[in-house]
């Protein structure tokens, strides 16, 4: 796949066939460059918190280890990792894609789901929120993005169903479905923002 990550600067690039690499937004950074999330408060200790918090989870789930994230296990962050694992004992949920990159060619965007998983007779897609970051107004068009990405990519027996948030804090997970009724003004909100942000990139 010519889709490439870069872990250190969470950024995303696309290969092209003369090996040229071509730069692609994220959607967390359309959001935030279009003005619909402000991440201003968001500290470098808080990112690097929920960037081993994540990795965490992708290990308790897989028991596999990224290089470099020695010792992530078994840091301040883990509690919240384990109201995660709760979540997915509690739903008795069939995990299908843990930390999995989504790009829509079309659209020119990229981003990584947290995870895919089935349960109650549903695909759900799921993002891991920290304590109160669920409340940010740019959830709902982030995950309406990533569930038009993964469905793009997959033929319609492997499309997500619905998409929600798990709110983990270190004792404990709350499951925030987002209304059906809603996805589409979602999804509308990040088209918005991905016509902004190119229009001003262009201009």
């Amino acid at each position: 796949m010519p889709l490439i990550y870069d872990d250190p600067t969470h950024s995303y690039a696309w290969r092209g066939r003369g090996k040229s690499l071509r730069l692609i937004p994220s959607v967390t950074t359309i959001l935030k460059d279009a003005g619909v999330s402000d991440m201003s408060f968001v500290t470098p200790e808080g990112l690097e918190r929920g960037t081993r918090v994540h990795a965490t989870i992708a290990y308790k789930i897989y028991k596999k280890q990224k290089a470099g994230h020695d010792g992530w296990v078994a840091g301040t962050h883990q509690p919240f990792a384990n109201s995660a694992l709760k979540f997915l004992a509690d739903v008795n949920a069939k995990v299908e894609a843990v930390e999995s990159m989504i790009f829509n060619r079309e659209l020119w965007y990229a981003g990584r789901v947290d995870l895919v998983c089935e349960f109650n007779g549903r695909r759900w897609l799921i993002d891991w929120k920290l304590n109160e970051g669920w409340r940010s107004p740019h959830v709902g068009p982030q995950l309406a993005a990533y569930k038009h990405a993964w469905n793009a990519a997959h033929k319609p027996s492997r499309h997500i169903d619905r998409v929600a948030c798990v709110q983990l804090t270190e004792t404990n997970y709350t499951f925030r479905a987002v209304d059906p009724s809603d996805e589409i003004a979602n999804w509308h909100t990040f088209l918005r923002a991905r016509e902004k942000v190119r229009n001003e990139r262009d201009s």
